[in-house]
């Protein structure tokens, strides 16, 4: 295994963790301009959407 990502929803929550050895990826929120809420990470916007960049290997975020 290189990498795995697991994304779960709950309600407004995604909980994003990776495993494996990837570094420095980032995740696109298509067609979301705005969160009310990011754990673990920083957003820049893109035109396809927002773009989450983790800290580590896992993300909380609120939309």
């Amino acid at each position: 295994m290189i990498f795995t990502l697991k994304a779960a929803r709950t309600g407004n929550t995604i909980t994003v963790t990776g495993t494996g050895e990837a570094k420095n990826w980032t995740l696109c929120l298509r067609n979301i301009v705005k969160v009310n809420g990011l754990q673990g990470g920083s957003q820049a916007e893109s035109e396809q959407g927002l773009v989450v960049t983790p800290q580590g290997n896992a993300l909380t975020i609120t939309l």
